[in-house]
C-alpha cells in the first residue's frame, strides 16, 4: 500500500476461556501485540462476561479500557438469562466513553438467537444507534426482520470472513449488500483460497469490517488475509478501519 493504513480491529476478547489458554490475554501484552501489528484500535468483548459472570466481565472490561484509552474500545455483554437487569447494565456500561456497541453470543450464553429475552437489547441499540455485534444470528431471515424493525441499530454478523461459494452464509451476504444496517466482519480461522476477493466483490468493501478474533487468532494471520488479498487499496482501508471509524464515531 501507498501509505499506512489505519485499522480498527472490530472483533477482539479480553481475558481468559476456558477451553484452552491464551497467552496474550493481560491488555498490556495485547497493546504490545497490537503495536507490532499496526492496530490503533481494537474492541474487545470480556470472555468472562461471555461465559460466567456478566456483570464482572464488562467490569474488568471497562477497567482495561480505561487503562488504555482509545486503544481498548469496548462491546457491553448482556445476560439473556436475565432478561430484567439487562437495560440497568447497560446503561452503567455505557457510562463509560469507550464503550462503542453490543456483543451478543447465543452459544456460550445457551440462549436462542431468536429468543424474546433479547428484545431489551435491541431497543437500547436502537434507541442509542449503537451496533451490535452476534457470534451467529441464526438465520438471515430473522436477522433481516431485526433490521427492519430496529433501523437505528446496527447488525454485525461476526465469523463470515472465510466464506466461498456454496457455503451457508450466502444468505447474508445478500442481506448484507441489500439492507443498510447489516454488516459483516471478517474474522475466521479457516479461510479458502481466493474467498476474501469473493467475500468483498459480492458484498461489497463498505459492509465489511476487519475482524481478528484477536487474541484467539494471530492477529498477523487475519491482516495479511486483507492486505495481500488481490483487491484494491481504497477498498483495503475502508475495510481495515475506514468502516469502523464511522460506526464508532472514531475521528
Amino acid at each position: 500500500m501507498k501509505r499506512r493504513p489505519r485499522i480498527i480491529d472490530c472483533h477482539a476478547h479480553l481475558g481468559q476461556y476456558r477451553h484452552f489458554p491464551i497467552p496474550l490475554r493481560e491488555p498490556e501484552r495485547m497493546i504490545a501485540a497490537m503495536d507490532r501489528a499496526g492496530v490503533e484500535a481494537a474492541c474487545l468483548s470480556s470472555l468472562t462476561a461471555l461465559g460466567a459472570d456478566t456483570r464482572l466481565g464488562n467490569t474488568q472490561l471497562i477497567a482495561a479500557a480505561a487503562a488504555f484509552p482509545a486503544r481498548l474500545l469496548g462491546w457491553a455483554v448482556p445476560n439473556p438469562h436475565r432478561p430484567a437487569e439487562i437495560a440497568a447494565e447497560l446503561e452503567r456500561c455505557f457510562r463509560s466513553p469507550w464503550m462503542r456497541g453490543i456483543k451478543l453470543h447465543p452459544m456460550f450464553h445457551a440462549y436462542p438467537a431468536e429468543g424474546a429475552n433479547y428484545t431489551p437489547v435491541y431497543e437500547f441499540a436502537q434507541a442509542r444507534g449503537l451496533p451490535i455485534l452476534n457470534h451467529d444470528w441464526g438465520a438471515a431471515g430473522f436477522l433481516e426482520k431485526l433490521a427492519r424493525r430496529y433501523p437505528q441499530a446496527r447488525f454485525i454478523q461476526a465469523h463470515t470472513g472465510g466464506w466461498w461459494n456454496g457455503r451457508s452464509e450466502e444468505p447474508y451476504l445478500e442481506l448484507a449488500r441489500s439492507q443498510p444496517n447489516v454488516y459483516l466482519d471478517t474474522a475466521a480461522s479457516i479461510a479458502y483460497y481466493g474467498a476474501f476477493e469473493k467475500l468483498v466483490e459480492a458484498v461489497g468493501a463498505d459492509k465489511l469490517l476487519f475482524g481478528s478474533d484477536f487474541p484467539y487468532l494471530d492477529l498477523g494471520y487475519q491482516l495479511g488475509r486483507v492486505l495481500l488479498s488481490s483487491i484494491g487499496e481504497r477498498e483495503k482501508r475502508k475495510i481495515l478501519g475506514g468502516n469502523a471509524a464511522a460506526l464508532f464515531g472514531l475521528g
